[in-house]
């Protein structure tokens, strides 16, 4: 190789690493659907500015925050920063940039000048450690959940940030804003989805959500729990299957009908028993069409399954009956045998306390809940929030 050609091909190869804007631009979207991916958006939205720390944050209108990003730090002072000095009160630049415009980029300049500055707690703490000397922040966007911002930092010896560094964020702003919101917006869908999903599975009944060709979309955990146990029930391609043939033929033509429809009825159709090879007693399904708005994209539900095991045992939560209804610990504990539709005196057996002892905290229970007989104390507490958390149905 030619000597002189050395320094040339290292100057290209310098020029080569540092990112374009337009890879900074698709580092920032791909960050958008995998947020492991934001430090290196970060480090490469530095490399094109001038920034050697960065932060992104989305914080509540409370305070706190409930995703942070950072690029170039050390980790025990970004927790100090984090724990200090992400308040107006005690970061002059957070100070400005609530009243900011969204975008605008606020400099560490207009709030302290370099003497001011290096008097300031902030600086002691946290950027004189970390050998930093000049700031400056951006809110990127405010929703009624959060507020993104953006800080960007840089080395005591980088100097002041310069026209071209600023000219440079100010591109990228427009689409951090962008991706911010797009990626709030998956976040905040996906915690709905998380909370729905955990109010079904405290359900003690299965439920199944299938589509128009009757393929298994999504079950709750009481579904998974009877589908996996291999007992009359399972999943085969994609379909709920039964063990027996016949049962199995009826039940695709149950769920058929109910999957075409398209939401135009609001019924349930009929019961179907499935039965068990472990001769337990049947399982029941029934199944109702869903009206959904249809996505442009992607598989949409047609249909909810509701599948019952009369063998599932559940346990009625006493605590909550007891705090439900102001019950004592005893009194609570023959409430839950009752809902069971357990006589009264094998409750007493089970609990070990004498008949006249039974009667006597039953007759607490209906002052307590305002009902007069059995009868009608175990519909109230079936239709209480014990329901919804695994209270037992009554038996047959």
């Amino acid at each position: 190789m030619d000597p002189g050609r050395a320094p040339r091909l290292q100057m290209v190869t310098v020029m080569a690493a540092k990112p374009t804007l337009l890879g900074v631009v698709s580092a920032i979207y791909e960050a958008v659907l995998d947020r492991e991916a934001w430090p290196a958006a970060l480090s490469q939205i530095g490399r094109v500015c001038g920034g050697d720390l960065l932060l992104l944050s989305a914080l509540r209108p409370a305070g706190g925050f409930d995703f942070h990003a950072e690029h170039g730090g050390d980790p025990a002072v970004l927790a100090l920063y984090k724990e200090h000095y992400m308040t107006p009160d005690t970061n002059p630049a957070f100070a400005r940039m609530v009243t900011a415009n969204p975008g605008r980029i606020v400099l560490r300049a207009e709030n302290f000048d370099d003497a001011a500055w290096r008097e300031h707690p902030l600086y002691r703490e946290m950027y004189r450690p970390h050998d930093l000397f000049d700031g400056l922040g951006a809110v990127l966007l405010r929703t009624q959940t959060h507020s993104a911002a953006l800080g960007v930092n840089r080395r005591t010896r980088r100097g002041p940030f310069t026209n071209r560094d600023l000219d440079t964020l100010r591109l990228l702003i427009p689409h951090l804003q962008r991706a911010m919101q797009i990626f709030l917006n998956i976040v905040n869908e996906a915690a709905h989805r998380a909370m729905h999903e955990a109010l079904w599975n405290e359900l003690r009944d299965g439920v199944v959500l299938i589509d128009a060709a009757a393929r298994l979309l999504w079950a709750n955990r009481a579904a998974w729990t009877i589908l996996t146990q291999g007992d009359g029930l399972s999943i085969r391609n994609g379909r709920i299957v039964a063990a027996r043939q016949t049962e199995s033929r009826m039940l695709e033509q149950t769920i058929a009908v109910i999957a075409t429809q398209n939401g135009r009825t609001l019924g349930w159709g009929e019961p179907v028993a499935i039965s068990r090879p472990s001769s337990a007693r049947p399982y029941t399904l029934l199944a109702a069409p869903l009206q959904v708005a249809r996505p442009v994209l992607g598989c949409w539900p047609a249909a909810v399954l509701l599948l019952s095991d009369p063998e599932a045992s559940h346990e009625t939560p006493v605590a909550l009956l007891a705090r439900l209804y102001g019950l004592t610990p005893r009194e609570a504990e023959l409430a839950a045998l009752l809902m069971q539709g357990i006589d009264l005196y094998d409750c007493a057996g089970q609990l070990g306390m004498g008949r006249q002892t039974a009667r006597t905290h039953l007759s607490h229970i209906f002052d307590k809940t305002r009902t007069r007989r059995q009868g009608e104390l175990v519909r109230l507490l079936l239709r209480s929030p014990l329901a919804l958390v695994g209270g037992p149905p009554a038996r047959a």
